[in-house]
């Protein structure tokens, strides 16, 4: 993956709103602690190898300590091979000087004194080498192990990380459907904002056409109360039944329409009368 960050990540929103960053229940701190124990086998693994060089190293200076005894104790053996043939020839033919004997003698013993701790160091150099050897092959088996688990790990990281890109691909696509999502939100509250601005200027009308026939009715009902001789119309029954179709204008058309009529039947009833009055005088 890339040191980029995946494009969940990034806020956006209708109105400035932060979109919260999630990849369908993938944990982050999973890779995370995946990697962290990657880190912790390598780290193991080079003390291993540091560990593993020093092993061997001691056990090459003890080779070469013991292969150098060895030679010694070899040349050491020769002498003291040659001191026992001197001396066995010696015993057959006795010298005639008793201090080059003795003085024979002692260089043998010396010999075999120095021959025995040539032995017994190189004993115990070679035991060494063998405690060296058995924990270097120790050693080498658990580097083994410790290679063959983090071969192991890595291939579980490997499948972690190839379903983390899945993941990371399907929050992306995810992303990017949500962003046309909030596009048309933000689209459909322009359109809503753009109604209610409408439907406010609609109301406003609405209100001052009501005014304005409330205005015009009362006229009506003061000029036909003029003209209206005797002052019998019920002014106050005329305006309840305009109030009431003003109040149904919108929502009950028929509920207006008979209050229109009973209004217009009160102020129509005294001209009628007068008009029958006045067709019988005329008669």
């Amino acid at each position: 993956m890339t040191d980029q960050k995946p494009h969940y990540f990034e806020p956006r929103g209708a109105f400035g709103a932060a979109v919260p960053a999630q990849a369908d229940g993938v944990n982050e701190t999973l890779l995370a602690a995946f990697l962290d124990l990657v880190k912790d086998i390598r780290a193991d693994r080079d003390r291993l190898l540091k560990e593993l060089a020093s092993v061997a190293r001691e056990a090459a200076s003890f080779k070469v300590s013991a292969e150098s005894y060895r030679d010694k104790w070899d040349k050491e053996h020769q002498k003291v091979l040659l001191l026992e043939q001197a001396a066995e020839e010696e015993a057959a033919e006795p010298r005639p000087n008793p201090e080059a004997r003795e003085t024979d003698r002692e260089k043998l013993d010396s010999s075999l004194a120095e021959n025995k701790k040539l032995r017994e160091k190189a004993s115990a150099y070679a035991k060494q080498v063998k405690s060296l050897k058995e924990k270097l092959e120790r050693k080498t088996k658990d580097w083994n192990e410790a290679v063959r688990s983090a071969h192991e790990e890595q291939s579980t990281i490997d499948e972690l990380q190839k379903k983390f890109n899945g993941a990371d691909a399907d929050a992306n696509e995810a992303a990017r459907e949500l962003d046309v999502a909030l596009a048309d939100v933000d689209k459909l509250q322009a359109e809503l904002a753009e109604a209610n601005d409408k439907v406010a200027v609609l109301e406003k009308h609405r209100a001052e056409a009501d005014k304005k026939l409330a205005q015009q009715s009362l006229r009506e009902v003061k000029t036909i109360t003029r003209v209206v001789n005797g002052g019998d119309v019920d002014v106050e029954g005329v305006l309840r039944h305009l109030e009431t179709a003003r109040t149904h204008f919108e929502d009950d058309p028929d509920k207006c329409l008979r209050a229109l009529n009973r209004a217009y039947t009160i102020l129509t009833t005294p001209l009628k009368k007068e008009e029958e009055g006045g067709d019988r005088g005329d008669e």
